[in-house]
């Protein structure tokens, strides 16, 4: 798919906005998405995992969305976007009292869900297609807000953020999990070199693995929806320009490159591995995934994990690059 370049705020009637959203529906529309989604969230605890979840939440096996429950009893939340149906059962499943309603643009997706929710939490769950770009939400309306893996598809990030800002009521929380990285995928050179001296360390260590050259991706020759990672590199001004920052946390500035560098070209991953026990009660109920998206963790060893980690640790702290996934907690600014 063909890349949505924005000049300036995205306008309703762009003809070329609404080719890309179009193409965008039909992206999420995919059973595939889903899939790859869920596949994520069951997968074991790996040392990407592990990472993560030290650097974001505090310990490796700890979810950055199992914070929620700390700030709440919540009444009526809004989840701004779809992704992860394991992770918005969990949400549902770790603050009782709430009301969610779940809104995207996909709308089969939205559907999807409601049928899927209404079986596990009856009466818990609504949904709402709608374009995040031009959302108007009622003011003062919600306790909790949820932006998961969101808003880097989002063109118009002063708007969302001025309205999420306006939808939350003066006790409320909005809670922030988004790939905060290069926009576009466009990672500076310098930031490819380090990941690529770690990885070379590991392809001298192992001359027999065969493990390939890197071969990096942007919007521009991979995959991917027309609005991915279009802005995802103004995320933290922007909210932060328009809601009051709490909390912040930063991770995988180098540890998650190899998800661009196409390092699994000719593997083939192992089959489904099962999910975590905490979501075995929550499976059960959810459809069957696809094989992990963590297969690349199957190529390299432990040292070269070891050597990521630390890497990633400093690199990441000293904001040398826009670090490439953040969790945050933002209260309304008066």
């Amino acid at each position: 798919m063909n890349p949505f370049v924005p000049n300036g705020q995205a306008r309703a009637d762009d003809p070329a906005y609404q080719s890309a959203v179009l193409a965008e529906a039909e992206f999420w529309a995919s059973p595939t998405t889903l899939a790859i989604a869920d596949a994520y969230a069951a997968a074991p605890l790996g040392p990407f995992k592990r990472h993560h979840n030290k650097r974001l939440a505090g310990f490796e096996d700890r979810y950055w969305y199992e914070r929620i429950a700390e700030h709440g009893p919540y009444k009526r939340g809004l989840v701004l976007g779809s992704g992860s149906t394991i992770e918005e059962a969990a949400m549902l499943d770790q603050n009782p009292g709430v009301h969610l309603t779940f809104c995207d643009i996909d709308e089969q997706g939205l559907s999807k869900r409601q049928a899927m929710f209404d079986q596990r939490f009856p009466g818990r769950v609504t949904v709402q297609p709608m374009d995040l770009n031009f959302v108007e939400f009622e003011p003062n309306a919600y306790d909790l807000i949820i932006s998961a893996d969101t808003l880097h598809h989002v063109v118009n990030l002063e708007h969302i953020a001025k309205q999420i800002n306006r939808a939350l009521t003066h006790a409320g929380w909005f809670f922030l999990h988004d790939f905060t990285g290069a926009s576009g995928f466009r990672f500076p050179i310098e930031q490819k070199r380090i990941f690529e001296s770690v990885y070379a360390r590991e392809r001298a260590r192992r001359p027999d693995a065969g493990l390939p050259e890197p071969d990096w991706k942007d919007v521009d020759n991979y995959d991917t929806s027309p609005f991915e990672a279009v802005r995802s590199a103004d995320i933290v001004q922007v909210l932060s320009a328009h809601l009051r920052e709490v909390h912040r946390r930063h991770a995988g500035t180098i540890f998650a490159m190899p998800m661009f560098c196409d390092i699994l070209r000719d593997f083939t991953p192992a089959s489904v591995q099962r999910p975590r026990r905490r979501f075995g009660r929550l499976r059960k109920e959810l459809p069957p995934t696809a094989p992990t998206p963590i297969a690349w963790e199957m190529l390299l060893s432990d040292q070269c994990f070891r050597e990521l980690s630390l890497i990633d640790d400093l690199v990441t702290d000293a904001a040398m690059f826009s670090p490439m996934n953040t969790v945050a907690i933002y209260r309304k600014r008066t």
